[in-house]
């Protein structure tokens, strides 16, 4: 019986997660088109955005291999950065639209910065809890 709740777990948080992927490429797909404009209008935000994409790239690779060990931390993350997503969508459509342009790329960069924190910090957190469980001994006795 406990193998069918795991099971029904495992299928349940694949499910969520392909949900959330095919989500993340639609909207992605929407904001190609606002954002090919936008980005000719504001080369340094597209920098930026390269910058930041690297740097989230690379702290979720290095988070990557606590998932397998941990779903529950992979849902809670995806759906942090997929609600940032969400927001930065509005702010693209809003610098799409003209509407104080330079606050609006602020906001952005500042997205960007909160995604580059949080996975910073959790992996920070992450890291010190695999420090404490190195250094304790078989019987339990920390070293």
């Amino acid at each position: 019986m406990v193998i069918l709740y795991r099971a029904a777990a495992v299928i349940l948080i694949f499910t969520l997660s392909y949900m959330l992927h095919e989500y993340i490429d639609f909207r992605k797909s929407k904001e190609y088109i606002i954002s090919w404009s936008v980005y000719n209008q504001f080369p340094e935000l597209k920098e930026a955005e390269i910058y930041y994409n690297q740097k989230v790239s690379a702290r979720m690779k290095e988070i990557k291999p606590f998932f397998e060990s941990n779903t529950i931390l992979a849902v809670n993350v995806n759906s942090e950065l997929a609600e940032l997503d969400s927001i930065y969508s509005s702010l693209l459509a809003d610098l799409n639209d003209n509407i104080a342009n330079e606050l609006i790329i602020e906001a952005m960069i500042m997205n960007y910065r909160m995604r580059l924190n949080i996975l910073e910090s959790l992996l920070s957190e992450l890291k010190a809890e695999v420090k404490n469980n190195n250094n304790v001994g078989k019987d339990g006795i920390s070293l």
